[in-house]
């Protein structure tokens, strides 16, 4: 059953090209990768960068939206 397995393959999302374990199923797989973004959004919001000036550094395999690259 593809909306139950997950496997490890190619995923392109936001400009990036990357490696995760994700569903075989396109709705399934759309849902978890919405899922997890908008999880590291919420996450990264919390040191609340406009106000405080500091930097956030996301340990993860799953790119997000304007992100820059560690120099």
């Amino acid at each position: 059953n593809d909306t139950q397995d997950l496997s490890d393959k190619p995923v392109i999302r936001n400009g990036w090209k990357f490696r995760m374990f994700t569903f075989e199923n396109e709705d399934l797989r759309h849902v978890h990768h919405w899922l997890i973004e908008k999880e590291l959004i919420q996450a990264i919001g919390r040191a609340r960068t406009l106000r405080n000036d500091c930097e956030v550094y996301v340990y993860s395999n799953f790119m997000i939206e304007d992100v820059e690259k560690p120099s």
